[in-house]
């Protein structure tokens, strides 16, 4: 998927005031940013479009402040964090006022450095390093190594940080092939088609209109189709072949012995 966004903004939705403020500056240093208020067109489905926000953004900017953490929050750093680690993609925690002294930060963002806002959404030397971290251009002002607001975790910390983050991996990759419908099986319709004297009807198009798929009568007049579906359902189905009055009739997935008698038009 093309890149669009130069920085997708992850936030708890009470706290949208403040990124509001942060997505117009950045705006303003000429960067396109995701930002769910003006992104989000009325009437559309808008968790699709989260993700596709998140897959067509360089960056991830993932907001910590007052409130915590809200529920598409969550998704949304599960996305980043499956993003970040297959596609190397730079995922920052920004951590804005009102934000407590030691927030409740995942796993996997605790060992990525992060931008500290809780001095004030006019920080300057704070506004630069994530223009640093979104850009890749280091600010002249800053020395070479220096890392603020950045701890340096003990051994024990580490090694339980990388198992958090394997776990993490793990749930993101699951949620993201459920979200995608991978683990949805395939429910098989089949049958034949026969003209009025009992005799096999090939070339007759046959379509499951809940599913708009089609398929093709072979010579014997046999027709197959296997559709994603989480279960056995009743579905309309519809056979047409020039010279033949249309046929409609319901049948229920799983049956793979359907038999219908076509005539011919008068």
């Amino acid at each position: 998927m093309t890149t669009q966004f130069d920085a997708f903004l992850s936030h708890n939705s009470q706290d949208k005031p403040q990124v509001e403020q942060i997505a117009i500056w950045l705006q303003a240093q000429n960067l396109k940013v995701w930002f769910d208020k003006w992104e989000l067109r009325p009437g559309m489905i808008w968790p699709e479009k989260l993700q596709e926000g998140l897959q067509q953004s360089q960056v991830i900017i993932v907001f910590i402040g007052e409130h915590g953490r809200g529920p598409w929050h969550d998704q949304e750093m599960q996305a980043a964090l499956l993003k970040g680690v297959k596609h190397d993609c730079p995922v920052i925690p920004v951590l804005l006022p009102g934000c407590p002294e030691k927030p409740e930060i995942p796993s996997f963002l605790e060992i990525r450095t992060w931008v500290d806002l809780r001095n004030g959404l006019d920080d300057d030397a704070a506004k630069a390093k994530l223009l640093w971290g979104i850009t890749g251009q280091k600010p002249a002002e800053m020395p070479i190594g220096a890392t603020p607001g950045q701890p340096k975790p003990s051994a024990t910390r580490r090694i339980l940080i990388a198992a958090g983050v394997s776990l993490m991996l793990v749930i993101a990759m699951l949620w993201l092939f459920l979200f995608s419908g991978v683990f949805t099986p395939k429910q098989p319709l089949a049958g034949s088609i026969l003209d009025q004297n009992g005799n096999p009807l090939s070339g007759v198009v046959v379509t499951i209109t809940e599913f708009d798929v089609s398929a093709t009568t072979d010579p014997q007049g046999k027709f197959t189709f296997a559709v994603k579906a989480d279960k056995q359902m009743t579905v309309r189905i519809m056979a047409q072949k020039e010279g033949f009055v249309t046929h409609r009739q319901d049948a229920t997935l799983g049956n793979t012995g359907l038999s219908l008698q076509m005539k011919r038009t008068p």
